[in-house]
């Protein structure tokens, strides 16, 4: 009886010790901050340039979001678009080493045989672009 109480808290200490390990295996992909950013730009009276409709307000609702792990980035889009821009381009030296134009951009980018150094990834859909920053 003694050894089967034994067997059994061995038994459930493996099992612990297992999922620790597991869980700590977790997803290493590290989110890209992407900020929105207005391309059309609003007058001091908060007016658009088509005269004088003011420029709805609502809450923004991030419409793509970026990942980087090993030299590779993903980008995922919330929604479908009918035109988009992809563009990333490094800090250093200010050359596009990624462009694409497109309805659906969800894609995984291989950067593998880029120079280390800063980043800087653009998304523009309509008139709303999302600028982030990241490191290989």
């Amino acid at each position: 009886m003694k050894t089967l109480k034994v067997l059994i808290l061995l038994f459930f200490f493996i099992c612990g010790i297992n999922f620790i390990l597991y869980a700590q295996e977790g997803s290493r992909w590290i989110d890209i901050k992407l900020e929105r950013c207005p391309i059309k730009e609003k007058d001091k009276g908060g007016n658009t340039d088509k005269g004088e409709v003011p420029i709805k307000r609502s809450i923004p609702i991030q419409f793509a979001y970026a990942y980087i792990y090993n030299n590779i980035v993903n980008i995922n889009f919330t929604e479908s678009f009918s035109n988009t821009s992809l563009t990333i381009t490094s800090e250093k030296d200010n050359k596009t080493v990624y462009s694409e134009i497109g309805n659906n951009l969800n894609c995984t980018i291989d950067l593998g045989n880029e120079n280390k150094g800063n980043y800087l990834i653009k998304i523009e859909v309509d008139d709303i672009s999302l600028v982030g920053k990241f490191t290989l």
